[in-house]
């Protein structure tokens, strides 16, 4: 079997459906040199014909496959249990996080102009800049998989992905 053995059970997914969706994501990245979030954001940011072409394919065929196997109506019939429920940021709590991260950015930044090796650069702002990213979505909700099933599945969709795309692509 691939994988653990509890994969599956929790998911509603056979070991082989899981391994098969790897694979075909992981070759799909590889072939178009980029993930969706790559391309989607900053390839579309810098109007890089590549990254459109990519995105369209992607958003495509992900619209296709999530509403050929139903995926938000799937999602939304497991137990609410089962289903994984990020933490609900207050509106408070949302303002004190992206606070502490702008202070954070500002100190990555001085400490970029006063730290002259390159490497604790290159990691600090690396740290930033996923802590950035991850908080973004999860601030947004993306970490609900029904959110991101719903905006690919046209018969359960909801905009927000969409929305929070197109605010990175503004600020990329």
């Amino acid at each position: 079997a691939l994988g653990p053995a509890w994969v599956g059970p929790i998911l509603g997914l056979s070991a082989l459906r899981i391994g098969l969706a790897g694979i075909l994501v992981g070759a799909g990245t590889a072939m178009s040199n980029g993930c969706t979030s790559g391309h989607g954001i900053l390839g579309n940011a810098r109007f890089s014909i590549r990254s459109m072409v990519s995105t369209i394919i992607f958003m495509v065929s992900g619209i296709a496959t999530a509403t050929l196997f139903s995926t938000a109506s799937w999602r939304a019939t497991i137990s609410s249990a089962d289903k994984f429920q990020p933490w609900p940021l207050s509106l408070q709590t949302s303002f004190l996080l992206a606070s502490a991260l702008a202070l954070s950015y500002g100190i990555a930044i001085k400490l970029t102009f006063t730290i002259h090796h390159k490497k604790v650069i290159r990691r600090t702002i690396d740290f930033f800049s996923g802590t950035s990213f991850g908080l973004g979505l999860g601030i947004a909700g993306m970490a609900n998989s029904l959110r991101v099933a719903s905006f690919l599945d046209l018969a359960a969709f909801d905009p927000t992905l969409m929305f929070v795309m197109c605010g990175a692509i503004g600020v990329a």
